[in-house]
């Protein structure tokens, strides 16, 4: 039987949303998915140990994401690598929220960096409706930078 993955659910608080590990957890059985990448809302200022306790709730189902923001670079290499030995998957980046370019590779490189050192995947939100200017694509930061070989 075929795995079903929902790659991206929010877990924490933030002003007009929250989800815990439970109610995550409750929203998959009623939709028949198997297993779910989970991250932490990237609004503000935001805590990846919310995605701690969610994966508590069942660690074979909930798949740890972890959330930086590059702008925080020394810092967000470092979180990388500490939730990379806590078994996180993956990293979510979000860079309409936080006001970088993917291809910035001189502010995105380092950390993009950690996630080849640490074999971790990449989930980034490019929404259609950003200007040119605002646009991040997978092909935007591929010719220079590849986070899985």
């Amino acid at each position: 039987m075929p795995l079903t993955l929902d790659a991206h659910n929010h877990i924490g608080v933030r002003h007009g949303a929250s989800q815990t590990g439970e109610e995550l957890l409750a929203r998959m059985q009623a939709a028949g998915v198997d297993r779910a990448c989970a991250f932490p809302f990237v609004e503000g200022v935001f805590d990846n140990d919310d995605v701690d306790a969610a994966r508590a709730a069942d660690p074979d189902r909930i798949v740890p994401f972890l959330a930086v923001n590059p702008w925080q670079r020394d810092e967000a290499v470092a979180e990388i690598h500490r939730r990379a030995d806590k078994g996180y998957r993956g990293l979510k980046l979000h860079p309409t929220i936080h006001g970088y370019h993917l291809s910035d590779l001189g502010l995105v490189g380092p950390v993009l960096d950690a996630v080849r050192e640490r074999g971790l995947v990449v989930i980034c939100h490019a929404p259609p409706t950003c200007t040119t200017h605002h646009r991040s694509s997978p092909g935007s930061a591929a010719p220079t930078r590849r986070c899985r070989s």
